[in-house]
């Protein structure tokens, strides 16, 4: 049997990848930049407004896709916005 690769992590971040400091724990970071390192996208998926989620992007460097705001955002990168539910609404 071939083994599973997984292509796609997808974080939340508040109470769930962050601390309650609001830092990425070392062990945390550690195992994301690992993922990214073995060809798997990281991407965060969070409540969060994108101007709250960029300075942790930046940080690990990631240029994955973005979903923010619930699920009201989707960005394809950091700066490249692609869809918002008030498009699909209007």
């Amino acid at each position: 049997m071939a083994e599973k690769r997984f292509k796609l992590l997808a974080l939340d971040m508040d109470g769930t990848v962050l601390t309650e400091d609001k830092l990425i724990s070392p062990e945390n970071r550690a195992a994301m930049l690992e993922a990214v390192d073995a060809g798997v996208t990281v991407m965060f998926s969070t409540g969060r407004g994108v101007q709250n989620v960029l300075s942790y992007v930046d940080d690990l460097g990631l240029k994955s896709p973005l979903v923010t705001v619930n699920g009201g955002e989707v960005w394809r990168a950091p700066g490249s916005f692609m869809n918002g539910i008030w498009w699909i609404l209007s």
